[in-house]
């Protein structure tokens, strides 16, 4: 954990080879009460820590006291852990959802005042406030990528669906409508995190 904390790259991933429990949480501290290595990594914005973590088996949703490490991701403002994190199936609680949406405010007024558009700024340079009240919306193109790999699976066999019912006789000539409305319609409706 201490490893994790300060963003020791190579000790974290000796310790995991020969053995140290992933999940394992700290011993009650003035400070620290049921952390994880993961919680410690996010807390701090280690995210290639937070990477190797999450390859050898880290829990994402393991918390205490209303805090997981997507909670402290979002407290300390790491856009790259958050997206880690929600890649591999972090689940969003309300109050990381609040933290985000005052986030969020401040995030747009800092966009706004460089006359960025919103909609020009790419996914993985979206600030932390954002990226969670993106993340939260019904699955679409532009979120797809924040979903964990078997939603992201399931959701390409989906769209492959939609390809060959759209390329049936039975819609000649109106493939891309039904294609369109199959992408922004219906999928949206099965993907929800």
């Amino acid at each position: 954990m201490v490893a994790a904390k300060n963003g020791h790259v190579l000790v974290v991933g000796l310790l995991l080879e020969r053995g140290a429990a992933v999940d394992r949480t700290v011993i009650k501290t003035q400070l620290y009460e049921d952390w994880t290595a993961l919680m410690f990594a996010a807390s701090g914005g280690h995210d290639v820590v937070v990477s190797i973590l999450l390859d050898m088996g880290a829990s994402v949703n393991i918390g205490h006291l209303d805090k997981t490490a997507l909670t402290l991701a979002i407290k300390y403002e790491n856009p790259l852990c958050v997206r880690q994190l929600l890649r591999a199936g972090a689940s969003i609680s309300p109050d990381d959802l609040k933290m985000a949406f005052e986030l969020s405010v401040g995030e747009l007024a800092v966009i706004r005042e460089k006359g960025t558009a919103l909609a020009s700024i790419a996914l993985s340079l979206l600030p932390v406030g954002l990226l969670i009240l993106l993340a939260v919306e019904p699955w679409s193109t532009k979120n797809h990528e924040l979903f964990s790999a078997a939603t992201r699976s399931q959701a390409v066999e989906i769209l492959r669906l939609g390809y060959l019912l759209a390329d049936t006789s039975l819609f000649e000539g109106e493939s891309r409508a039904i294609l369109d409305t199959w992408r922004d319609n219906i999928m949206p409706h099965l993907y929800r995190r």
